[in-house]
Parts: structure tokens; sequence; C-alpha cells
């Protein structure tokens, strides 16, 4: 007796629609974030680096920016001081209506303690407009900043074949652990590529430098940039 066809027709294009196709899986637009942002901004030159310095609060000290610029571990260049700002501003400085203003208005940082402004955290930014100059921005943020800070940059060969040359650099931050008070604490550093003893161009793998750090002395131009805290 023959068997019909239909009933396995109909059971095989039930498992053919069964597994057809899969599914589309969703996929949304989202708004960017800020911390999207920042691979795009350190991609084009743009850096910054922050540094606590709350526990001089309690009292008064000036605060000096400084750069050094070294050629082959000699310094060349003492830009010091760059500048110089109080880590805090008292009220008692004020004339004395400006004091009542700044009592009535409620804008003192710490009106029982007479201070009106304090610095508690010192920021350094980079950015680039031309290739051998980087730009930088210093402030001690809450009370002064300062922009277009140039920093000149030394070309250096990048291809043997053409002697092409071009400007390599890259910032590091200082291990910072403590404020050296009535001396300089090292902050961030600028510097060049260099050349290893199989003169392959690099730059060192350190996050973090040190004054005694041996790549740092391998590396032939950099700067760098600190701060001098001391009692007015």
């Amino acid at each position: 007796m023959k068997r019909s066809l239909l009933p396995i027709l109909i059971s095989a294009f039930a498992i053919f629609v069964a597994a057809g196709p899969a599914k589309a899986q969703d996929i949304k637009r989202l708004e960017p974030e800020m911390s999207d942002y920042i691979a795009l901004l350190n991609a084009a030159g743009y850096e910054v680096f922050n540094f606590d310095i709350s526990s001089l609060k309690d009292d008064t000290y000036s605060i000096s920016f400084v750069i050094h610029e070294y050629n082959n571990g000699e310094l060349v260049s003492d830009k010091s001081p760059l500048v110089s700002l109080p880590n805090r501003i008292m009220i008692a400085e004020f004339p004395e209506e400006s004091q009542k203003r700044i009592i009535s208005e409620g804008t003192a940082y710490d009106e029982q303690n007479g201070i009106y402004k304090v610095g508690k955290k010192v920021s350094i930014g980079f950015y680039n407009k031309v290739d051998s100059l980087r730009h930088m921005m210093i402030s001690l943020v809450g009370i002064a900043s300062f922009n277009d800070i140039g920093l000149p940059l030394k070309p250096m060969v990048i291809n043997d074949e053409d002697n092409r040359r071009g400007y390599l650099y890259s910032i590091r931050p200082f291990k910072t652990d403590s404020i050296a008070i009535g001396d300089i604490t090292p902050l961030v550093c600028v510097a060049s590529f260099y050349y290893d003893k199989d003169n392959i161009l690099r730059f060192c793998t350190e996050n973090e430098f040190t004054l005694t750090s041996k790549t740092l002395h391998k590396i032939p131009h950099y700067y760098v940039i600190g701060i001098k805290v001391y009692k007015p």
C-alpha cells in the first residue's frame, strides 16, 4: 500500500519554517558619555594630570611652578619660578567693606577659619597647535590658571632611508608621595623618544618616572614640570 506524501511534506515545511532565518538582534544608538572622549582627546594631544595638595590647606604657603629643560641629562634651561601663587586667600586680606560683603554673601570657603579660597589641586594640561611646540596649561584650581605656555620640541630622525625627521614625544607623571617643602617636587615629564642599543626607536614602558629612573637618562631631550612649595 502506498503511503501518502502529504503528511511528510507538511512536516518538512513546518521544520523549514521553524529553522528559518534567525531573528536579528537589536542595536540602539547611545549618546556618548564624557569617558568616551578621553581616548579621542589623548590621540589629538590633549592630556591632563591632576595632583591633590589638600594637605597644605591648614597653613599658608607660596607655590611656584617651575620648568626644567634637559639635554642628554644636563640641565640647559631653568624657568623658576614660572609663576608663584598662594595656596589660600584669607578674608582678612580684603578691605573691610569687601570682608563684610564676602561674609554676607556666604561665598567664603571656610568663614569660621577666615579662609576665602583654597587651592586643593594642581592641574597640568597639554595640547598641540603645531608639531614643534607642546602647549601647556597650569592651574592651582580655585586660585588661578595660566594658558598657552609653550614647550619647544626637538626634531629627530624617524626614518633612516629618507632621513625624514619628526617630533616624537610622550608625557609621563612622576611618582609623587609627598610634597617637599622648600624644594622642588617634580610632577610631570614631557620626554622625547630615544634610540636603544639596537638602534630601535622607542619610548619607555614606565607608567611613572622618578628623577633617578635609568630610562629617563636615556632620553635625549625632556622637560620636568613641577612645583616648589615654601613658607612665604
